[in-house]
């Protein structure tokens, strides 16, 4: 795991839970934490668009570095 994460410049952690505990198990096992979490925890699945205009927002450096999704409320 660690080779495929020496070049990447930016890590992004996508969830459908409150807690992003994908995240923490990274962190641990990896010792590293991810750059973003996108986050949705209302019991929708995450659709192409909403996740597109996050990742959009995160390349433009124009998001929190935890993003809640809730389209779909």
């Amino acid at each position: 795991m660690n080779r495929l994460l020496d070049n990447t410049k930016v890590l992004i952690d996508v969830e459908i839970n409150y807690s992003a505990q994908l995240s923490k198990i990274i962190k641990e096992n990896v010792h590293r934490e991810p750059d973003y979490n996108i986050v949705k925890y209302n019991g929708r699945p995450i659709s192409c668009e909403e996740l597109y205009h996050a990742l959009k927002k995160i390349i433009n450096n124009e998001s929190k570095r935890r993003v809640v999704l809730r389209n779909g409320v």
